[in-house]
């Protein structure tokens, strides 16, 4: 019985769990970004959805016809440029603030699986330590133990059965406006 390998196993498989969406969610927001830059620009004054507009009663095209009329007008016109050849100073300055914050979140981070290793190293002697610690009587120390658990199961379970719950409308809301 090797707690020591088992807690390394699974602090391993915590840290893939969380760094593998991790990377691959900050690859797709940086490509989509840039993609957003490119395409804005490109649209600014011309037709924003690309879509041939025949029939006034289509949403889409009223909208890019509203954008359009806006986009003639040369205060708006001059506004959006400059919002839009803003972006990337702003990226740029929200990636420094990031840099700067970088140190201390590898730390938390480091921290966090540290701890983790140790608690399921070495949970059950942390649980009878903390246990021996409590001056209360025996049937107390039990009725705590027992409401902790219950308030931890309900968090847990709870906040598990409402992202289930936001899955499900967010797949039907996605499925039915595309």
């Amino acid at each position: 019985r090797n707690d020591t390998a088992r807690a390394a196993i699974v602090t391993i498989f915590i840290i893939l769990l969380f760094t593998i969406p991790l990377l691959l969610t900050v690859t797709t927001i940086y490509n989509d970004a840039s993609t957003f830059i490119v395409t804005t620009r490109q649209k600014i004054s011309g037709n924003v959805f690309n879509i041939e507009c025949e029939d006034d009663e289509n949403y889409g095209c009223k909208i890019n016809s509203y954008i359009e009329r806006l986009s003639d007008k040369p205060l708006i016109r001059d506004k959006l440029k400059s919002s839009i050849s803003n972006i990337p100073q702003k990226i740029l300055g929200t990636l420094s603030d990031f840099i700067v914050a970088l140190p201390r979140l590898v730390l938390s981070v480091f921290i966090l699986f540290f701890v983790t290793f140790y608690f399921l190293k070495d949970g059950k002697k942390f649980y009878y330590y903390v246990w021996d610690l409590m001056p209360f009587k025996t049937e107390f120390k039990s009725h705590l133990i027992k409401q902790t658990r219950d308030v931890i199961y309900a968090t847990v379970y709870g906040n598990l059965l409402v992202a289930l719950v936001q899955g499900i409308l967010a797949a039907i809301a996605y499925l039915l406006l595309g």
